[in-house]
C-alpha cells in the first residue's frame, strides 16, 4: 500500500497538549497529545506533503504540511471513485438565474446530494427525509 496521503483520507494532527512532565533536571516534556480530526480535501501537485483539510467537527477549513504539523493518516480512502467531482456540485444555473435545491449528508457532513432520496457519495449512506436545521 502506497505510504503517501490522498484525496478522501481521515487524518489527525496534534493541536495541544493535555499534560506536561518534567524530569529530574527540570525539562518539560508534553504528554497526552489533543488532537483535530479531518478529511483530506487536496493535496498540493507541486509539494505532495502540501494539504487541505475541511474538519466537520468544528466546520473549518485548514491547510497544512503533513511532515511540519506531524499529520497522522487514520485511514485511507478505499474507493476514490465515489468522491464528490467539482462537476456534480455545479448546482447554480447563473445565466437561467435559478437555483437547484442542495442538502448536505447529516451523516457526514461532507457529502452534498442534489435529490431525496439519494445515497451519500461520501460516506455511502442512503439519504431519504430532510432534516431542518434550527436557527440558532
Amino acid at each position: 500500500m502506497e505510504d503517501g496521503i490522498h484525496r478522501g483520507d481521515l487524518v489527525r494532527w496534534i493541536v495541544d497538549y493535555e499534560l506536561f512532565a518534567a524530569d529530574e533536571t527540570g525539562k518539560a516534556y508534553p504528554l497526552e497529545p489533543v488532537y483535530q480530526y479531518g478529511i483530506v480535501v487536496e493535496v498540493s501537485e507541486e509539494d505532495p506533503a502540501m494539504v487541505v483539510i475541511y474538519n466537520p467537527y468544528q466546520a473549518e477549513w485548514w491547510i497544512g504540511n503533513k511532515t511540519d504539523d506531524q499529520i497522522e493518516i487514520i485511514s485511507k480512502a478505499k474507493n476514490m471513485r465515489k468522491h464528490v467531482r467539482e462537476s456534480s456540485v455545479e448546482v447554480i444555473t447563473v445565466s437561467e438565474g435559478k437555483r437547484t435545491t442542495r442538502w448536505l449528508c447529516a451523516h457526514c457532513k461532507a457529502g452534498i446530494v442534489i435529490s431525496i432520496p439519494s445515497e451519500c457519495p461520501e460516506c455511502g449512506k442512503v439519504l431519504n427525509e430532510e432534516i431542518m436545521r434550527q436557527e440558532e
